[in-house]
């Protein structure tokens, strides 16, 4: 039985253990990210410690106190009623020894998402490939420009016309040293594309 991801939030900045429902989401500010665990009741707490302290990760049953330390913390999602409850608790210690932390795919907030919805998704790992993809293609925008401008002035100097009358760089393209002076322009914009990773 799983609910929607619209589930209670608490805006609560701190919460008291007895106020605490088992299957409630707990949220600690660490520096740069936000750690997730899941309340089981009795002042337990099930997370995902990374691998930056353990192997491969490791999903484990802690003390509250031990959990939070001596950082932020606040409550998340709670379950709406007590069935729901259980079958959050339920899920989550069955998960208890998995050794497959993974940052991008399977860490801290997947888990609590998969033990509350039934949905392995973290919206910090969202909102971080997000930023790569903008500045992605913000990157792309600024190479392209360059090489784009380069070719359309290339293709304005290089119309060597059968008349005599001049192009846009003040010759007709006939004379040798025009020539010259327009091939030397290719092997530069070439060489420009090479290096930024095209290969016209």
């Amino acid at each position: 039985m799983f609910r929607n991801a619209y589930m209670t939030l608490s805006i609560a900045a701190s919460t008291r253990i007895g106020a605490l429902a088992p299957g409630t989401e707990l949220i600690v500010d660490e520096r740069g990210y936000r750690h997730h665990g899941i309340y089981v009741g009795g002042g337990r707490v099930i997370h995902y410690r990374g691998w930056i302290s353990t192997r491969h990760g490791l999903v484990e049953e802690i003390a509250l106190a031990e959990f939070v330390g001596k950082r932020p913390c606040r409550a998340g999602r709670r379950p709406e009623d007590f069935a729901h409850s259980a079958e959050i608790v339920r899920r989550a210690r069955s998960r208890l020894g998995e050794r497959s932390y993974s940052l991008l795919r399977n860490n801290c907030e997947h888990l609590c998402n998969w033990c509350q919805i039934g949905q392995s998704r973290s919206a910090q790992v969202d909102r971080l490939q997000q930023r790569v993809r903008r500045i992605v293609e913000l990157v792309r925008g600024w190479r392209s420009r360059p090489i784009v401008a380069d070719l359309q002035q290339l293709h304005t100097n290089l119309d060597f016309p059968q008349t005599e009358k001049s192009g846009a760089h003040g010759c007709t393209g006939r004379s040798v040293s025009c020539r010259e002076i327009c091939m030397h322009r290719i092997a530069i914009v070439l060489a420009r594309a090479r290096t930024l990773g095209y290969d016209p």
